[in-house]
């Protein structure tokens, strides 16, 4: 919906606001079973965080989301070194 597309973008430009991170956009599989709206890197570190971005933090999983964190270094597996941490945002984090 456009408020999740919107809110997706805040915290885009948030991201970008923040020295030494750069938001690289999102991932999803083929299928479209499984996506990540944002992968977050950390320039300095040389290491990324995997977002998910929720209208209503009841609805962040964590399960969910370290599945889809599972799919993403099924297909990449080099990427899982790079790897910092899982993430979820909500309006509650504006």
């Amino acid at each position: 919906s456009f408020a999740a597309l919107s809110l997706e973008q805040y915290f885009r430009w948030k991201f970008a606001e923040t020295s030494n991170t750069v938001c690289l956009g999102g991932w999803w599989d083929r299928k479209g079973l499984n996506e990540i709206e944002l992968v977050v890197e950390d320039t300095k570190e040389k290491k990324f965080d995997l977002v998910e971005v929720k209208a209503n933090a009841r609805d962040l999983n964590a399960d969910v989301l370290r599945t889809k964190c599972e799919a993403l270094f099924a297909k990449y597996p080099e990427k899982r070194s790079a790897f910092r941490k899982l993430a979820g945002l909500s309006l509650a984090d504006l």
